[in-house]
């Protein structure tokens, strides 16, 4: 595993909240112009960090909560969020130069959020905790999810482009709507599990979820019913869908990287080159060829090769990495 050291010297707006493909993502939906694959990262105690060049991060100027921040979410190249411990919820409009804290009225942690256009998302997080936004996050709506016991934790969420449907997914329940976050019901017939990813491809029709237990499932019907593929040797915690299905890439406990090529039929172990626990994964392009995965103790690595192989990077970051942004699929 090759160690690339980073010089720390990028301008921290330039490298925008958003990537420069349009393909879309659940960690990062908008894509905006430009040379290189920009991303942005979170993490422990406030955490947020930008690449221009997908190898050389540098951390915000300004940190306007020491909370720890738990997901990442980019609607365009300028506009994002980041919500974690506490309620906690941040937003930028410029890029990510800065970033304001924003009134959610709960003080649960918020695991996950997801915007379906700049106007519409959703929140969620301990306590079956629901919050839904309709006028671009100016004001927040907070419900429980219907049928789910006050001790769940939901730590997903995703939309499609066109507001058709959403989903969720957590402690023991995978949940979908059809009226763009409004409501949102349980999927009957889903196997127990501490769902912690789901992310469905451009088609908004092929999904994939994966569980703390290393279950992996997946859906061809927009995630109305779901069926079970190759178990991961360890613990899941991330997951990667390309815009058209074909690849799958999932993340885990003690680097596992979890493959497939094959829209789910099968899965390979790859060797990520780390021994810490792996929280998230993102990728720049739509086939899932560029792309980072995050974890513990400032963890970072990169692959070139959609995940046949990855490259450790030296951040500088010492915080526990918890989310990039992804903007292959939903």
């Amino acid at each position: 595993m090759r160690v690339l050291k980073l010089a720390l010297v990028l301008a921290l707006a330039a490298g925008g909240c958003g990537g420069s493909t349009p393909t879309g993502g659940g960690g990062g939906s908008g894509g905006g112009g430009g040379s290189g694959p920009k991303n942005w990262l979170a993490g422990d105690h406030g955490t947020l960090a930008a690449t221009t060049d997908g190898v050389h991060y540098l951390t915000a100027s300004s940190r306007p909560t020491e909370a720890n921040l738990l997901t990442l979410f980019c609607v365009t190249n300028q506009v994002g969020w980041a919500a974690g411990d506490g309620g906690v919820l941040l937003a930028t409009t410029n890029g990510g130069a800065t970033w304001s804290l924003h009134a959610t009225g709960v003080s649960v942690p918020l695991r996950a959020v997801a915007f379906a256009d700049p106007a519409v998302g959703v929140a969620v997080g301990y306590g079956a905790t629901v919050l839904r936004s309709s006028d671009g996050g100016v004001t927040w709506s907070a419900s429980l999810l219907s049928g789910a016991a006050p001790s769940t934790t939901l730590y997903a969420a995703a939309f499609a482009r066109d507001r058709s449907v959403a989903w969720l997914a957590g402690d023991g329940v995978i949940a979908r709507s059809v009226d763009g976050g409004a409501s949102f019901a349980a999927v009957a017939g889903v196997p127990a599990g501490s769902w912690r990813a789901i992310r469905f491809a451009a088609d908004a029709v092929h999904g994939v979820a994966v569980a703390a237990d290393g279950q992996v499932l997946l859906s061809s019907d927009g995630g109305a019913s779901w069926q079970s593929a190759a178990t991961a040797p360890a613990a899941l915690a991330g997951v990667s869908i390309a815009a058209d299905g074909s690849r799958i890439v999932a993340v885990g406990a003690a680097g596992l990287v979890w493959r497939s090529n094959d829209a789910g039929v099968s899965f390979t172990r790859v060797d990520a080159g780390a021994t810490a626990d792996l929280a998230a994964v993102g990728f720049y392009d739509a086939g899932l060829e560029q792309g980072w995965a995050v974890g513990g103790a400032g963890t970072v690595v990169h692959t070139l090769d959609g995940a046949a192989s990855f490259a450790a990077l030296s951040t500088g970051l010492s915080a526990d990495l918890t989310a990039v942004e992804d903007f292959a699929g939903y």
